[in-house]
C-alpha cells in the first residue's frame, strides 16, 4: 500500500466508511485544525476511520450530511523502516524509495480528489494501539512545502484521532468500491 502504488486505500474507502460506523468515533480525542481550512472552508467532520496494514497507516476524517460524504482530510503514512508502536513519534517528511513517506488528500463529494503538496515538516505520535482491532489514538502536526502550484502550498494541518483500527489487508475485487469490497457487498466478495 505504498503511497505510489495502485493498492492505496485512498478515497476508495469512502463508500465502505459509511458501513463501518461501529468502528468509528465522532467524539473523544478526535480533532482537526490548521490553516488548510482557509482553502477548504470548514474542517468539520462527524466520523473518523483508522486503517493499517503491513505497509501503511491511514487516518481519515469524513463529513456526511444527508447522502453526501466528503473526505475532509486523509493522512497516509508509509511504514517501511519505522517502529510503529505506542509512545513513538514518526517524522512525516521525506521519502521512502523515492516516494513521499506521507500523503494527504481531500475529497469534496462534488469534486475530484485533491492531492496536497509534499510534507515540509511534521510528526505523528501514536499514543495507544496501532494494530488492527485495537483502540488506537494519537496526533499529528504538519506543514506543506511552499513554492508549488498545488492547492495547500505552505499551509498547515493538525489533528488527533481515537478509533478502533481496522485492517486494510484485502485485495479489492472487480466490483470494488461499488460493492464495498470483499465480504462487504452484494456479490459476497
Amino acid at each position: 500500500m505504498r503511497p505510489s502504488s495502485n493498492k492505496r486505500f485512498v478515497w476508495g474507502g469512502l463508500p465502505l466508511a459509511m458501513g463501518l460506523l461501529l468502528l468509528t468515533r465522532c467524539s473523544g480525542g478526535n480533532a482537526l485544525t490548521g490553516s488548510i481550512s482557509q482553502i477548504f472552508g470548514s474542517l468539520e467532520f462527524n466520523s473518523v476511520t483508522v486503517w493499517r496494514d503491513d505497509q501503511a497507516f491511514q487516518v481519515s476524517y469524513y463529513f456526511t450530511q444527508f447522502s453526501q460524504t466528503d473526505l475532509v482530510l486523509q493522512l497516509t503514512v508509509e511504514l517501511a523502516g519505522l517502529n510503529f508502536s505506542p509512545g513513538k513519534t514518526i517524522d512525516l517528511a521525506g521519502t521512502v524509495n523515492g516516494t513521499p513517506r506521507t500523503t494527504v488528500v481531500h475529497l469534496d463529494h462534488a469534486q475530484g480528489p485533491v492531492n496536497l503538496p509534499a510534507i515540509k515538516g511534521g510528526t505523528l505520535t501514536l499514543s495507544s494501539g496501532g494494530q488492527p482491532g485495537e483502540e488506537t489514538s494519537g496526533s499529528f502536526n504538519l506543514s506543506f512545502v511552499q513554492g508549488t502550484e498545488q492547492v495547500g502550498n505552505g499551509y498547515t494541518a493538525s489533528g488527533s484521532f481515537d478509533a478502533v483500527i481496522s485492517s486494510a489487508e484485502f485485495p479489492p475485487d472487480a466490483n470494488y468500491p461499488a460493492d464495498a469490497g470483499p465480504d462487504g457487498g452484494v456479490d459476497a466478495g
